[in-house]
Order: structure tokens, then C-alpha cells, then sequence
């Protein structure tokens, strides 16, 4: 999210609910899946073992003949096969399976809340191509989710979606090799001019897919999206106020009012917003703030214009206390007191640069691989291989002010 705060640019980026998946009754849950934002509660529901499940067969209550054993439950195999599907990516595989199991066992909760997990996935994947499509998924997976914070995390996602739909109602589109630019389209200064913002992007792209030798496009296969909007209809979709230049959320969203008084601005916030799509791709969802924030507000003004941005950010940190890395890891979008985000911003450039400066561009090219869910280490452990017994929090204190 670019947000003007004084001189400082503030970002947000993506923000992902997922459930916590459970495979079969051993509860064992696969971080690249199960794994919500900000952690899954150490505790989850078990899926009920074949000795433990109900039976329709009354309790025999006087000696009898010995009963053969009971069939093979088939539902521990249909939610085992829905875990595998949908983390090979076949979410109407893993659809299938999971309904199939909460279907013969509907009062497990693991059963359900996996069906739910594989319709929130599917309506994301679709929602850039079929909002429609993609809210009657959303619904679907809300009326059978059994989790209450679940549910109080997927209900504004949900009130979300609808406000965008409605907002983009009858848009136009046009799209390029990466991008798919959509506004609205009785504009005529956009129409007139979306062709070269079409080619911005896409050269902005190419320079990003060079920087960081990875291109999310031609990895997942879908376009990048990006909405202009008038003013009153982003503050409606995004639920931000005016102080707000752009914001990435899967989807890259801006305002504009005057293209012709705003065009470098624009392209100020594509840059801005674009990187934040890379690293969302890149990181996994889970750079830290000052990495993900010091990264897009570095990248935007090449040149001069970063050497500006950079001596203005040192000088909102002349005379005031840093704060630790440990503070600056979570989205600063939830921060309430206006002075210490400009200051969190300005020490996220700050200390961007100055690690540029002294270790290297490529240096945060692994700083933000090293943030993916996947990857064994994150950012501070992958500085301290690279320089061993110098922690990151000691480079991050003598940054230059």
C-alpha cells in the first residue's frame, strides 16, 4: 500500500486467511498448507479414528456371536487424497474428496474445515477472472466452516470481494504479456492512455523479473491485475482513506483522478505496489515489514529521486530511537500512531539502502527468498550465515542518520 505520511511512502502487503489442514486422524499438518497468517493455533481438531466412530449398529447387550470387524471407513482415505490434491494444486480433486468425507461424517469438524480450506482456495484463484464465480465459492466455504476465527477472518474478505465487484461493475479491460489493466471505461483519459501504462508496467516488470531472476507470471501462469479507480470507489473498496496512494492485496489498486497531473505519481505507485507483488510471490507472504516496505519504497524513484527519498527518511530518524527488528516484522498498517509509522518507514528505507550500500543488491534478493514458509531459514538467520557472528539487529543499529 503506498500512503503519503509526511515524506514517507507506507506500504501494506497481501494479507492471506488459510485454515488449518488435519490429514487423516494423526493430525499431522503441512505448513506450506495448513498454515494461516500469522501462525495456526497449536491445537486442532482429530479426525475421529475407526475405533472411535459412531456406529448405526446398537450395542449388543447379552453374549452373542462374535461380530466381523468393521469396513475400512473410506473418508480417513477421502481426506487424505484431498490433502494430497489440494496440495498439488487440484482444488476440484481436493474439493471432491473433502465433500465426499464430510458428506458421510458430517458432524467432524476436521472434514468440514478442510472443505471450507479448498473452497476459500478456489475462489481465490478464480476471483481475478470470475468474481462471481469466486464469491459463490467464498459463500459456500463460510456456510460450512466451523471455526468462529475462521469465519471472522473470511467475513470481510468476503464484504471485500462484493464491494470490488460492485465497484468495477461493466470496467473495461485491457492486458498485455503480464498485466490485465481495468478501469472504468467511459473515462476517456485512461482509455487514451492506458496503452502506455500498459508498456510502464511492463518495462517496470522486466526490470523487477531481472533484479530478482524470477518473474511471477510466467511461474503461476495468471496476470498481474491491476484497477484504476476513482477516488470515492477506492476508499469504498480498499476501505482506506484519502491518505492513501495505492495498495497491493493480490490485486494492485490505485486512484487517480487527473491522469495528466498524475502521471509520474502513477508511476511512482506502480513501481511501488509491483514490488510488493514480487516479493508476496517470492517471500511466500512472509517478508517482514521493514524488508517488504523498505524494498518497494527503495525501488521507486531510481536515481536521484531515491537519493532524495533517502535523505529525507534520514533526517525524520535524526535524534529519535530505532526500532528494534523484532517491532518491525508484522504489518505496520496496524500501527495506529501516525509519527511512529513515518518513522518505521523511514528506518525500513534507511536501512534497505544502507545494506545495499555496504553488502550489495543481491544480498536482499536472498533476504527475501529467505522468507518463504518453505525456505529453513528467514531473513536474520540467512544475514548471520552470510556474516557470521554479526547478527542483523547490530547492522540494522548503526544505520547512518
Amino acid at each position: 500500500m503506498t500512503v503519503t505520511l509526511g515524506l514517507v511512502a507506507l506500504g501494506a502487503a497481501l494479507a492471506t486467511v488459510w485454515f488449518g489442514l488435519v490429514r487423516g486422524s494423526n493430525v499431522d499438518v503441512d505448513p506450506a498448507i495448513g498454515q494461516a497468517l500469522g501462525g495456526v493455533g497449536a491445537e486442532t481438531a482429530k479426525a475421529p479414528s475407526p475405533a472411535a466412530r459412531p456406529t448405526s449398529v446398537p450395542t449388543e447387550t447379552c453374549p452373542g456371536p462374535v461380530a466381523a470387524a468393521a469396513p475400512e471407513d473410506p473418508a480417513l482415505d477421502w481426506n487424505e487424497e484431498g490433502f494430497e490434491l489440494l496440495a498439488e494444486g487440484d482444488l476440484e480433486g481436493a474439493i471432491e474428496r473433502f465433500e465426499a468425507a464430510s458428506a458421510l461424517w458430517p458432524e467432524v469438524d476436521v472434514y468440514a474445515n478442510n472443505l471450507a480450506e479448498a473452497l476459500f482456495r478456489s475462489a481465490k484463484a478464480r476471483w481475478d477472472e470470475d468474481a462471481k464465480g469466486a464469491l459463490e465459492r467464498l459463500d459456500r466455504a463460510l456456510e460450512v466452516l466451523r471455526d468462529e476465527g475462521r469465519r471472522g477472518e473470511l467475513t470481510p474478505l468476503r464484504d471485500r470481494w462484493r464491494r470490488a465487484r460492485d465497484a468495477e461493475d461493466g470496467f473495461w479491460t485491457e492486458s498485455s504479456p503480464y498485466f490485465a489493466v481495468s478501469f472504468d471505461g467511459s473515462r476517456s483519459e485512461l482509455m487514451d492512455n492506458v496503452t502506455a501504462v500498459l508498456t510502464d508496467l511492463d518495462t517496470f516488470y522486466g526490470e523487477f523479473g531481472e533484479f530478482f531472476g524470477r518473474r511471477p507470471v510466467e511461474e503461476r501462469g495468471n496476470k498481474i491485475r491491476v484497477v484504476f479507480y476513482r477516488r470515492a470507489a477506492f476508499d469504498q473498496v480498499t476501505g482506506l482513506g484519502d491518505w492513501a496512494g495505492g495498495v497491493f492485496d493480490g490485486t494492485i489498486r490505485v486512484p487517480v483522478g487527473s491522469f495528466a497531473q498524475e502521471r509520474e505519481r502513477l508511476r511512482t505507485v506502480l513501481r511501488h505496489e509491483l514490488m510488493h507483488a514480487f516479493i508476496q510471490h517470492i517471500g511466500g507472504g512472509n517478508a517482514p515489514a521493514w524488508l517488504n516496505e523498505g524494498l518497494a519504497q527503495w525501488i521507486e524513484r531510481p536515481g536521484q529521486g531515491r537519493q532524495l527519498d533517502v535523505a529525507l527518511a534520514r533526517g525524520r530518524l535524526r535524534g529519535q530511537t530505532l526500532f528494534p527488528l523484532t517491532e518491525l516484522r508484522g504489518s505496520l498498517a496496524a500501527w495506529s500512531d501516525k509519527d511512529a509509522i513515518a518513522r518505521a518507514y523511514a528506518q525500513a528505507l534507511v536501512l534497505v539502502d544502507h545494506l545495499v550500500f555496504t553488502k550489495g543488491e543481491r544480498l536482499l534478493v536472498e533476504l527475501v527468498a529467505a522468507s518463504n514458509e518453505r525456505s529453513p531459514t528467514g531473513p536474520e538467520q540467512c544475514f548471520l550465515t552470510r556474516f557470521p557472528g554479526f547478527p542483523l539487529q547490530e547492522f540494522a543499529d548503526t544505520i547512518p542518520r
